[in-house]
Parts: structure tokens; sequence; C-alpha cells
């Protein structure tokens, strides 16, 4: 093969690979985490301007939101608006999401979705334990929402039956680029990007090498 062509395909098969690398770092899936599950007969009520208040400890960086499940069908229009923060800053919210109830699953299940929030590794959040509150939105006088309940494994009483959601971005695993990006301003808080430069790095190496070898095998 000439050497031009060699290094044509050199190049290809770099972006190619460069191509796959940032594919494969931009790819996020949602887990579910520990919370607390529902109890047999247990509701939670949300009436008028009432809501609901508990705190939790996350298991990992990038909570992403709650599943809720209904206890009985919402009144048309209602909506749920969650608001998570610092456990020890109350009523400072670091997240916060409205959802209509008409999206609910055929089990009642609803997902409150918001931006990741990688708790205990952003300088916005001090440490794992967050506070959570949900309210109801869009009822009629009198009309209110009924949740499923459970028992709360941190002693706080009565409790909504929930399971926290986690991003999660698989290329962690190989190599931690979500905790390299955190806190961090700019471009220089884009995961991907960690691993982009690492590949580089390693392209580099291995065309330095092959420099370097090239007078051995003339």
């Amino acid at each position: 093969m000439s050497a031009p062509w060699s290094r044509h395909l050199c190049l290809t098969l770099a972006l190619a690979g460069a191509a796959v690398v940032l594919l494969a770092a931009l790819v996020t899936i949602s887990v579910p985490g520990a919370g607390v599950p529902p109890r047999a007969g247990a509701e939670a009520a949300l009436v008028g301007d009432t809501g609901l208040e508990w705190d939790f400890v996350t298991e990992q960086p990038g909570l992403s939101g709650l599943r809720l499940w209904l206890a009985q069908p919402a009144p048309k229009g209602a909506e749920l608006l969650v608001r998570a923060g610092e456990a020890a800053l109350p009523g400072i919210a670091l997240v916060e999401a409205v959802v209509p109830l008409s999206a609910a699953g055929a089990d009642g299940a609803v997902d409150l979705r918001f931006a990741p929030l990688r708790a205990g590794a952003s300088p916005y959040v001090l440490t794992t334990t967050l506070q959570v509150r949900i309210e109801a939105r869009g009822l009629a006088p009198g009309a209110g929402i009924a949740l499923q309940s459970g028992s709360d494994p941190q002693g706080q009483g009565q409790a909504p039956a929930f399971t926290p959601l986690y991003q999660v971005r698989p290329f962690d695993s190989l190599w931690p680029i979500s905790r390299m990006a955190d806190g961090r301003p700019g471009i220089f808080g884009w995961p991907p990007l960690y691993a982009l430069l690492a590949y580089g790095f390693c392209a580099f190496l291995l065309c330095a090498l092959r420099a370097i070898s090239r007078p051995a095998d003339a």
C-alpha cells in the first residue's frame, strides 16, 4: 500500500474511532434506586395548597427524577410540582419540575423528571442528603390527589411511596468522565470531552510509536 493511501486510511480509522468514542460517551440510561416501597392500603393525600416533604439519602450521583404512584385516578388537569434541594438548606430548591398527572401509567406510576443532580459532587450540593417536596397544582376547590404511601425507613413517619431515578453514563465504568466534569465551567463540564481527550492521547502515542519504528522497518 502506498504511503498516501496508508495515511488516508489511518486518518479515516482515527476519525471513525473518535466518532465511536463520542457516541459511547454520550449514551446515558435511567436506572431505579432504593426508595420507600408502597404499603398495602396506605395513602398520602394532597389537598389544596398542602404539600408532602421528606428527606432521603441518594445512593449515587445523577439523581434525575422520582417515580410516585397514584392511589386513585387524578382529577382532570391536575399536576404535581416537585422540588429537591440540600437538606441542610431547607427552602432552597436546586431542581424543580411540574408534571401533568395525565401522563400517569396504567399502574398509576408518575415519573417526575428534572435535570440530573450530582449530589455530593457539585459545589452547590454539599451532602448526599436531599429534601424533597411535592405539591399539587391545577386542582379545583376541595379536590385532592391520593398517592400510594409507604413506611419511611428513616423514621420520618408517613411518606409517599417513591423510587429515585438516576441518570447513569455507562462509559463511566471505563473512565470516570462524569466525575471529571463535575463542577467545571463551560465545555470543561461536558463529560464526553474527557473521553475524546483520552482517545486523542492514545492515538497520538500510537502515531508516535509508528513514526519511531518506521526507520527500523526500512
